[in-house]
């Protein structure tokens, strides 16, 4: 994939498309329909029925984290010709894992993973050891039924004694969410 190009994830069957630049600019255009360029992760590139939920590149190593149904966090590297399955990011989470987002929090690469059944964002920081058994470091939170979407900024950072309540808070987001 190239600077601005688009990956999308499907489920049936399980790949990873790749739409160009190019591509996204016809449409934007008006001038055209979309197609994608290339398959970046082929169906036989997953497990055996596998059902993918949600991706994200981790920022350690660039690899690309996929969630799948039945709690497994798959994790794929990239060569200028092909996708190879690494170890995976995390196993044994139960099902319902879906969406996953990933971020920088001093200097520290985490991974966000809503957890559909438990109403639970779990937060996960590199596997020991390389890869599989990778228990969350936190529940960042709890009781939020059925979460849809995740969303992760690296743009903004202040030090938190400065974004205290008794000093103001502070605006890192451009009147979005005051801190």
């Amino acid at each position: 994939a190239e600077s601005g190009d688009l990956l999308v994830l499907t489920g049936s069957p399980a790949t990873v498309l790749v739409y160009s630049l190019a591509g996204l600019q016809a449409v934007i255009d008006g001038s055209g329909p979309i197609s994608p360029v290339r398959t970046l992760i082929s169906s036989a590139q997953f497990p055996a029925g596998v059902a993918p939920g949600g991706m994200d590149f981790w920022p350690a190593d660039n690899s690309l984290l996929i969630t799948t149904a039945n709690g497994t966090i798959l994790r794929y590297s990239f060569t200028a010709t092909s996708a190879i399955r690494g170890p995976d990011f995390a196993t044994g989470l139960g099902n319902g894992k879906f969406k996953v987002k990933t971020g920088v929090q001093a200097s520290t690469s985490l991974a966000f993973v809503a957890n559909n059944n438990g109403g639970e964002i779990l937060e996960f920081g590199s596997p020991p050891g390389g890869g599989g058994a990778n228990p969350p470091l936190a529940r960042v939170t709890s009781g939020v039924q059925r979460p849809q979407g995740l969303v992760a900024s690296n743009l903004a950072a202040r030090d938190a004694a400065d974004c205290l309540e008794a000093v103001g808070g502070c605006d890192l987001l451009g009147n979005v969410v005051k801190h």
